[in-house]
């Protein structure tokens, strides 16, 4: 859930906000925004970890698979007890990868 973490507020989501709301369109859209937007926190939080392993010289602890680099496409099914969203991200290494999940009360 989105500010859960005291120690990193501005992580998580509020995907389950959206959960019981009338179903439109605008509310799949404002679901496929947020889950663009918590890929792009996971895709800076990589990027600073990636920088953290480069300046202390040490191994990465990311292979150019593990690394998200962009997002191809985000959809998303709202219903009234569950949201299921679908991202097809792209890897460093050229890979096309789709991570799905649901969200329900």
């Amino acid at each position: 859930e989105y500010g859960a973490d005291r120690f990193h507020p501005d992580l998580g989501s509020t995907l389950i906000q959206f959960i019981g709301q009338p179903i439109t369109e605008e509310t799949k859209r404002l679901v496929q925004a947020e889950l663009s937007r918590v890929i792009q926190q996971y895709i800076l939080v990589q990027q600073r970890e990636v920088l953290q392993d480069h300046l202390n010289q040490r191994a990465s602890r990311f292979d150019a698979s593990d690394v998200v680099v962009g997002i191809t496409g985000v959809t998303a099914t709202v219903g009234f007890t569950s949201i299921a969203v679908t991202a097809s991200l792209l890897t460093q290494s050229g890979q096309q990868i789709n991570v799905s999940r649901t969200v329900t009360i």
